[in-house]
């Protein structure tokens, strides 16, 4: 399960095992969007628990891209990746008006049956030209002025990637369960962000920030691994022992302002 935080200008990504909670990669990226990072997080974590066995990812809408599409289908990786924009029944006018923004076009609906469009007024938007779709009538409607604004009439583009999402979210639907079980990567951030306390790193520059997240990851694996019992109680002390004392340091150096262990 992949996921990401984003703390003092950098993206902190994380790759943990659905069942044990285990993290298994983290790094420090510069750039702050996601939708170039599934192929290199993939790749350190494969080399990471080794190419040997096939495995799954899942991962949030954000990593959705045409790159990560083609990744995806070039390296024969199993992937779950959910396009949470995307929208499959008309969604409510009245409360698309009390929003007052925009009405992109995540908010229509696609009838494959039909090749059509359907807007949140219930209008039809028919194939005109090679994937672009154009509303027969926008005359009088009540979101004209959040949806075509100054043009006649609303048009929207249909593209290969378009498709391609779509496939996605029609195998997501057929395994719904893949979903669920994002859940656990929600509970590992959970933990670093309200239990830690963790929300910017007090360490300066990328190698700082970097340290910093190493440890804090270093240090949740120990405790789970405590619990499933993959470790001794003695070694586990000990080596949280000294873990502390590290961070210890580095508080007193830094002034840092979370916990590791407690």
């Amino acid at each position: 399960m992949m996921k990401e935080i984003n703390a003092n200008g950098y993206n902190i990504q994380l790759s943990v095992d659905v069942e044990s909670e285990i993290i298994v990669n983290v790094s420090v990226e510069s750039d702050r969007s996601d939708n170039h990072q599934f192929s290199k997080q993939h790749q350190n974590t494969e080399k990471i628990l080794g190419e040997y066995q096939r495995r799954e990812y899942i991962a949030d809408g954000g990593y959705i891209s045409t790159e990560t599409i083609d990744y995806i289908e070039e390296e024969k990786v199993e992937a779950y990746i959910n396009d949470s924009r995307a929208i499959e029944t008309i969604p409510d006018l009245e409360k698309l008006l009390e929003r007052g923004k925009a009405i992109t076009s995540e908010y229509f609906v696609y009838s494959k049956e039909d090749d059509e469009y359907i807007c949140p007024n219930q209008r039809r938007l028919k194939q005109k030209d090679a994937g672009v779709y154009e509303s027969e009538d926008c005359s009088n409607c009540i979101i004209k002025h959040l949806c075509a604004k100054k043009k006649k009439l609303r048009t929207i583009s249909r593209t290969e990637f378009t498709e391609r999402k779509e496939l996605m979210r029609e195998k997501i639907k057929q395994n719904p369960e893949k979903m669920n079980q994002r859940k656990a990567v929600e509970r590992v951030f959970g933990n670093i962000k309200w239990n830690l306390g963790f929300r910017r790193f007090s360490r300066k520059g990328f190698q700082g920030a970097s340290i910093e997240i190493m440890m804090i990851v270093l240090a949740l694996n120990l405790k789970k691994m405590l619990w499933l019992g993959s470790f001794t109680k003695m070694l586990v002390g000990r080596v949280l022992l000294l873990v502390n004392n590290l961070m210890m340091a580095l508080n007193r150096k830094n002034k840092l302002s979370f916990r590791l262990v407690g």
